[in-house]
């Protein structure tokens, strides 16, 4: 397999559709992790159908152990434990076939490539392309923001919350890093949503990249690594970390 690139593409957040983890307390003890899909963060759907959802792993970030998980039709499942915990899952892979024609819009509107990059995946192409792309996700659930802690899951892409610190009561500065198969995942171009306001921040060559959030939850923080194979098919991983917090 040829590698191409490494890259978050930027595009307009009208035309993507962000799948998240996101959360709803149901008493004292008891918490629903949900499934959610949003054209326009942070508005969102519960995803009805989530059989493609799978290897979850729930960890405490008091101490990483693992948290009990309990089936749920109409979640993720549910979660019996102190906040904060550490969410995590993989969504199974899908091919999207569609005519070359209509490439150049898709690969600017949806996948956000230059002209330049655009015409040099078409120029061999044919009839039509086959993309084949897959979802990483994660959540970092809290009821309070006083000592925040993060760890690897062990996904295949993945962004860790190296460090998060309040500086007032509007806004935070939080050190981030991309990991690729547990590995610092350098030069990375990485998305923050915050409400309707999207930004970019870029990882350096240890995959660390630092920023100043505000404290008004969700955040969405998103990146895609993006690559073209010997085949000529394209293959992406999409992988986001939610930052939520519920009372």
């Amino acid at each position: 397999m040829k590698k191409i690139f490494l890259l978050f593409l930027i595009f307009d957040i009208s035309f993507s559709h962000d799948v998240w983890l996101g959360a709803k307390k149901i008493n004292s003890d008891s918490i629903k992790i949900l499934p959610l899909i949003s054209i326009n963060f942070p508005k969102a759907e519960i995803i009805s159908n989530h059989s493609r959802f799978h290897d979850f792993k729930i960890l405490s970030s008091k101490d990483f152990s693992s948290v009990l998980f309990l089936k749920d039709s109409l979640s993720l499942g549910i979660v019996k434990t102190d906040l904060p915990i550490i969410v995590s899952c993989n969504v199974e892979p899908r091919d999207l076939t569609f005519p070359t024609k209509t490439a150049t819009h898709y690969l600017k509107g949806e996948v956000g490539l230059s002209k330049k990059e655009i015409a040099n995946f078409l120029k061999n192409q044919k009839d039509s392309i086959t993309e084949n792309y897959r979802r990483s996700l994660k959540m970092l659930l809290f009821s309070s923001t006083e000592n925040l802690k993060d760890t690897s899951c062990g996904l295949e892409r993945e962004i860790v919350l190296s460090s998060f610190k309040v500086i007032n009561k509007n806004s935070a500065e939080i050190s981030l890093q991309i990991l690729q198969d547990s590995e610092p995942n350098p030069n990375c171009q990485i998305r923050i949503l915050e409400g309707k306001k999207s930004r970019l921040i870029k990882s350096d060559e240890n995959g660390f990249a630092k920023t100043t959030i505000k404290l008004n939850f969700p955040i969405l923080i998103s990146y895609i690594d993006f690559w073209q194979e010997e085949s000529g098919n394209f293959k992406s991983i999409w992988t986001n970390l939610s930052l939520v917090k519920i009372p």
